[in-house]
């Protein structure tokens, strides 16, 4: 096995640990113990959005101009320290700085471990594969987070902090996985670009490139939409009654529908035959119109909708744009894009959050819903016109 083979073997470990967060099912639960309003607990999404968008591009530079690797680490550090300072917040100042720190770390990781993963796999030759590995990925950490979401709710009522510091001690894990990887040296060191010259060009490369610029417009929508989602289904699950005790065994049901789905992603691409983004889209709508409508149990049905386009998600527009970015700016471009999504989150969240505290979480499902919709329409124009040199049957799908 050569060093490339050995980096796409040690993903499969680091992924794993590295997205096995077992907080989810009590992370809101969580912020409510501690006094925070719901303006508080979308205030800090914001200040990890805004931290990410002051941090992502030139942290995904550094990856690219010294090492994914090293990005890969300092990443996983700064995270596992920030989850623990999270299980030891009593007020909103701490969680503020947790919140950043975990930012930080976000930002030194995203883009540099898909980047490794995809040019791995490019030095053998083997990048068509790459949907399947990366899909084969999400499916592993999905499963992973099923009994970690049973255990959560038991571990909450024990202590509601002991499932942040086992998620820190999981996040320390893959940085000890991380440091097995073998760094790829994409540029020689006498034709390495200046850090501001490798921004440049990289955004050059996204504003320029109609496919990768329509993917990107197409993930700043879904991920805002999503993340609303995320936090808006504990809040539902209570005002439907259902039991907080049940909550982690529900959510080891939505990782499972959501592993499930990540495996079944090629098949997906295939039977949506050139709509698979706007088929996203369509997958949360009907999710907000049920929820919506539904303030019973049977919304929960709903829900599950939105974990099955989170499984369809990641591998769908990772393969996408991955194909279209050319090595030497892979990480920075990703950056970009992930810099672009947090501050569509960043300039909007707070509003929700303060929206929520206003009105009932029935009626937010339908703001969700009616804003998604007009969002939806206007995406569809945007990859008709930017893709329109396209085959027709490809043309909404880059």
């Amino acid at each position: 096995m050569n060093a490339y083979q050995k980096n796409v073997r040690l993903y499969y470990f680091y992924t794993v640990f590295a997205n096995l967060l077992i907080l989810g099912p009590i992370i809101t639960l969580y912020y409510l113990a501690r006094d925070l309003t719901y303006a508080h607990i979308l205030s800090l999404q914001a200040i990890s959005a805004v931290t990410i968008v002051a941090l992502e591009v030139p942290t995904g530079a550094v990856a690219d101009l010294l090492g994914r690797k090293k990005s890969i680490l300092l990443g996983a550090a700064t995270m596992a320290f920030s989850i623990f300072l999270y299980g030891m917040g009593r007020s909103f100042f701490i969680f503020a700085c947790a919140e950043f720190l975990f930012a930080v770390g976000a930002s030194f990781k995203s883009g540099a471990d898909t980047a490794l993963l995809y040019d791995s796999l490019k030095r053998t030759n083997q990048e068509s594969t790459f949907k399947d590995v990366i899909s084969r990925g999400s499916y592993y950490a999905l499963l992973a987070q099923v009994p970690g979401s049973i255990i959560s709710s038991i571990l909450f009522e024990w202590s509601i902090a002991l499932p942040l510091f086992i998620s820190a001690a999981f996040v320390g894990i893959s940085f000890l996985i991380a440091w097995q990887f073998e760094e790829i040296e994409v540029y020689e060191k006498e034709e390495r670009p200046a850090y501001f010259h490798q921004i440049a060009k990289s955004a050059k490369t996204l504003a320029t490139h109609p496919k990768i610029r329509s993917i990107v417009f197409f993930c700043m929508i879904y991920l805002l939409f999503s993340r609303a989602g995320f936090w808006m289904i504990q809040p539902y699950l209570k005002t439907v009654n259902f039991p907080i005790r049940y909550f982690g065994l529900l959510f080891a049901g939505f990782n499972l529908v959501a592993a499930f789905s990540s495996r079944l992603t090629p098949k997906y691409l295939i039977a949506s035959k050139g709509w698979s983004l706007i088929g996203l889209m369509g997958i949360l709508l009907v999710s907000f119109l049920g929820l919506w409508q539904l303030q019973n149990w049977i919304g929960i049905a709903f829900l599950s909708l939105q974990q099955i386009a989170r499984g369809f998600y990641r591998p769908t527009t990772q393969k996408y744009i991955n194909k279209h970015i050319p090595s030497q700016e892979r990480a920075t471009v990703l950056s970009l894009q992930s810099m672009l999504q947090n501050l569509t989150v960043a300039l909007l969240f707070p509003f929700i959050g303060a929206l929520m505290d206003r009105t009932d979480i029935f009626t937010m499902h339908l703001y969700l819903l009616v804003s998604l919709l007009a969002c939806t329409l206007l995406l569809n124009l945007v990859l008709s016109r930017s893709l329109s040199n396209s085959q027709k049957s490809k043309a909404r799908t880059p």
